[in-house]
């Protein structure tokens, strides 16, 4: 992907219809949505493997799985 220049995604964006901007900005707002719900769905997760085996193996669950992700 090239970089591009605030001033060209602007030329670019001035080009598109109505509809290709309003499908684009309900996109982000669905996005926004989604994350805002995963937030809320992992924070419930996170409390009942906190609750079942206590906060040090939690945090070390936590870290397995951060660990898995980054590898």
């Amino acid at each position: 992907m090239q970089n591009k220049t605030i001033e060209e995604i602007q030329l670019s964006a001035s080009q598109l219809g109505d509809l290709k901007i309003i499908e684009t900005l309900t996109s982000f707002a669905i996005k926004k949505t989604l994350e805002e719900h995963e937030l809320k769905v992992k924070s419930c997760l996170n409390a009942i493997l906190e609750e079942r085996h206590g906060l040090s193996e939690f945090e070390r669950i936590e870290s397995l799985i951060e660990k898995k992700i980054v590898a």
